[in-house]
């Protein structure tokens, strides 16, 4: 994606030739912030967004070989973190099964969204 919350952990694939030459890719910034590699290739890195403190767009660094590599029209924005403010309905039967709804900010900005009601997980 070319954008992700502020909070982090949005994984994010960059693409490009020759990636893997020499050492290959060592660093990968985000808008100033460091990405975390988990795969390098020949064609497309993929990396973790970390948390940053500011919301805008930034430019994508890549450092492959300890050179700096910038293209100025590969960019990644950092959002507002997800804030949900209301949830219908409110009460619900033990056994489960029936549909939550809820509504918020930002909601679709998080690739991996996590529903916990009384402690567990959903």
């Amino acid at each position: 994606p070319k954008s992700g919350p502020m909070a982090g952990g949005t994984n994010v694939t960059i693409g490009g030739m020759f990636l893997n030459v020499g050492n290959g890719v060592k660093r990968v910034l985000l808008n100033g912030a460091t990405c975390v590699i988990l795969q390098s290739s020949l064609t497309q890195v993929t990396c973790t967004s970390s948390a940053q403190n500011v919301i805008g767009v930034g430019v994508v660094t890549v450092y492959i070989d300890n050179q700096v590599t910038i293209n100025d029209a590969v960019t990644f924005e950092y959002t507002n973190n997800p804030n949900y403010t209301s949830v219908s309905p409110v009460r619900t039967i033990p056994a489960g099964g029936i549909i939550l709804t809820f509504t918020g900010t930002y909601l679709n900005v998080s690739q991996k969204a996590l529903l916990v009601i009384n402690g567990m997980a959903g």
